[in-house]
C-alpha cells in the first residue's frame, strides 16, 4: 500500500489483467473466509493497530504552502509521506499489537514526529497545521499543478477523468449556505484531511466491530465536528463528508474499467503501513 508505480498509462491488456487479478483476489478472500478456513488462513487474532495523521503545511498568512517535497526531504523521516497535494503530508506509525501501554507510547511517538515536523516547517517558513478542511484554502490551490510529484496520483487523476469522460466534477453542498461549483480534476480530495485509526480484530468479531464503528460514527461526528468552512462558503458542522462524497465520483461502471481507479484510490489514500493479516 502506498507504493510508488512506474507509469500512470494503462492499455487495455492491463485493464483485463487487473480485472483477472481482482477476480482471483476475490475468490482467494471467500476461501479464506469459508469455514473450511478454520481460522488458520489468517494470524492468531491479536489486535493491532495505527494511525496515520494528514495535515498541512501553511505559511505565515495560514494559505497554503506547497512544499511538501522540500519538507520531508529535509525531515528525512520514513514515517512521513507526501499527500495528494503538495501542501499537505502524512505521519504514520507502524501496527503494533495493543497490549500494555501502547496507546501512551503512540501518542508520544506522534508528539515527537509532530514536534520534529514543526521544527523542520519553521526553517522553511512554513508550519503544521491539523485541520479538517484549511478555512483558507482556495478553490485555485486545489489544481493539478499543486498536485504532489508521484505517478500513482497522476494515474488516480486521469482514470477518474477517464471514467467520466471528461465531465467536470459538480459540487453541490447545501448547508447553513449554499455552495455550487464545477471542478476539472481530483484535486478537491486533497482538501479533506483527517486523523484516521487502523484497527486489525479477531476474525470472529468482524460484523460486531463493523457494526459497531457504523454506530458509534454518529456520536463521534457531533462531538468532534470541525470543517464548517470551504472556500468561505459556511456549509455542515462536518463539511468533509458531502466534499469527500463529491470530490471523485465515477458513476456505475463494469468491473473491467472501474478496476485501475480502484488501484489507484487504493494507492491513493492508503497508510504507508499496511495492517498485518
Amino acid at each position: 500500500m502506498g507504493q510508488e508505480i512506474e507509469s500512470s498509462d494503462f492499455s487495455e491488456a492491463d485493464y483485463d489483467a487487473f480485472a483477472a487479478r481482482l477476480k482471483e483476489e476475490t475468490e482467494l478472500l471467500g476461501e479464506m473466509l469459508s469455514d473450511d478456513c478454520q481460522g488458520t488462513c489468517f494470524d492468531d487474532g491479536s489486535w493491532v493497530g495505527g494511525y496515520e495523521l494528514e495535515t498541512w503545511l501553511v505559511d505565515a498568512h495560514g494559505m497554503p504552502a506547497a512544499s511538501n517535497g522540500e519538507f520531508l526531504n529535509h525531515l528525512g523521516s520514513e514515517d512521513a509521506v507526501a499527500e495528494l497535494a503538495r501542501f499537505n503530508v502524512e505521519f504514520n506509525a507502524p501496527p503494533s499489537r495493543l497490549t500494555g501501554n501502547l496507546l501512551s507510547h503512540m501518542q508520544a511517538q506522534l508528539e515527537q514526529l509532530w514536534q520534529s515536523g514543526q521544527q523542520v516547517a519553521e526553517g522553511l517558513d512554513t508550519s503544521l497545521l491539523a485541520t479538517g478542511i484549511l478555512p483558507t484554502v482556495e478553490q485555485r490551490d486545489l489544481v493539478l499543478a499543486n498536485m504532489s510529484d508521484s505517478t500513482r496520483y497522476q494515474a488516480l487523476n486521469q482514470q477518474v477523468l477517464r471514467l467520466r469522460e471528461g465531465r467536470a466534477i459538480h459540487l453541490d453542498i447545501k448547508g447553513s449556505e449554499h455552495l455550487q461549483m464545477t471542478h476539472h480534476d481530483v484535486m478537491l480530495e486533497a482538501a479533506t484531511t483527517s486523523f484516521q485509526i487502523h484497527l486489525q480484530f479477531p476474525r470472529h468479531l468482524g460484523a460486531r466491530i463493523y457494526n459497531a464503528s457504523k454506530i458509534v460514527s454518529a456520536p463521534l461526528i457531533a462531538a468532534s465536528a470541525n470543517s464548517p468552512f470551504l472556500f468561505q462558503y459556511s456549509l455542515w458542522d462536518e463539511t468533509r463528508i458531502p466534499l469527500f462524497e463529491q470530490s471523485v465520483p465515477v458513476g456505475a461502471s463494469d468491473s473491467v474499467s472501474v478496476s485501475p481507479l480502484v488501484c489507484a484510490m487504493r494507492m491513493n489514500r492508503s497508510s504507508r503501513y499496511s495492517m498485518p493479516t
